[in-house]
């Protein structure tokens, strides 16, 4: 999943390991190098809160998944959820 496509454009968008940025160990994957750049740039703007755990089960002291085709943008950062339902009206 491109992060940085996600946050700025809602669109869900399969990254490449061409375009690839480690962050904090984790390697990052991106559908285009400007994707990238601006990642590299700015990471705390486009990382997934939670680091991309499904963020009502956090709450709950648990760990799932979140799904990027299930993501909202809520006051600015990105959180990941299951599915529609829950990500609708946040």
């Amino acid at each position: 999943m491109d992060a940085v496509t996600l946050a700025t454009t809602g669109a869900v968008a399969d990254g490449t390991a061409v375009y690839t940025a480690v962050h904090e160990g984790g390697a990052y994957y991106f559908a285009s190098k400007e994707s990238k750049a601006k990642f590299e740039a700015n990471s705390e703007a486009y990382l997934p809160q939670y680091g991309g755990f499904y963020a009502f089960v956090i709450a709950l002291g648990k760990k799932f998944d979140g799904d990027p085709k299930h993501a909202d943008i809520i006051d600015g950062p990105l959180f990941l959820f299951v599915n529609s339902h829950l990500s609708s009206g946040c």
